[in-house]
């Protein structure tokens, strides 16, 4: 690709990552469904011929937004932790992990943790928020819960039958608020990253834990 092309895309990239941290930002006032694509774009500071350049309405460009986090979070690996991601996470949150258990959801956890991290103002607006769409955590959290599911079946040996799925829709429900509150807390008001982990893994997992046993 040209440099001219290259430099093109990532000019366009820019431009819808500006008109979705705005659309973010309007959910603090308004309702998803009430945002105006004139309102937006003069937010932004960009023209309403420019939007039009990546989105034919406001719906088209919250459905990109879904589509991109769930496309995320279907991405991530549920493996056995390393020591190369260990290392990767004890540099960048600067705290030790080798304490907690090398299993498969410590893995899935701490990427859901980095993810959220990364941008926390921007996901609390667009999952959480009053104004956000109302069915978005739910696709959100059936995305986690098919990870979880697939997780039980294959790795745990679990029946594919009600019981393993209604376990998978318990743990699922368990990441989002609690992840992204943590991350929009001044660090020195969190709780350690480990005790986190800790919290969601073990406190609530512990219907899990007793039913592998059981």
């Amino acid at each position: 690709m040209g440099d001219w092309k290259m430099d093109q895309k990532k000019k366009s990239e820019r431009t819808k990552l500006l008109l979705k941290h705005t659309y973010a930002k309007m959910l603090e006032a308004r309702r998803y469904d009430e945002i105006r694509i004139k309102d937006l774009t003069r937010l932004a500071d960009v023209s309403r011929n420019t939007f039009y350049v990546y989105y034919s309405s406001i719906y088209e460009m919250i459905d990109e937004i879904e589509k991109d986090i769930i496309n995320d979070i279907s991405n991530f690996s549920i493996t056995e932790l390393s020591h190369e991601f260990i290392s990767k996470y004890e540099e960048k949150f600067n705290e030790s992990l080798n304490a907690l258990p090398h299993e498969n959801l410590f893995t899935f956890t701490i990427q859901i943790i980095d993810y959220f991290h990364n941008d926390p103002k921007y996901m609390h607006s667009v999952i959480l928020s009053e104004n956000t769409d109302p069915y978005f955590q739910k696709k959100l959290i059936r995305c986690i819960t098919q990870k979880i599911l697939d997780y039980l079946l294959f790795s745990e040996n679990l029946p594919d039958d009600d019981i393993t799925a209604h376990i998978a829709a318990n743990v699922a429900g368990t990441y989002i608020e609690p992840v992204i509150n943590w991350c929009l807390k001044q660090e020195s008001e969190r709780i350690s990253l480990k005790d986190l982990i800790i919290m969601i893994n073990f406190t609530k997992l512990g219907g899990l834990g007793a039913y592998l046993k059981y």
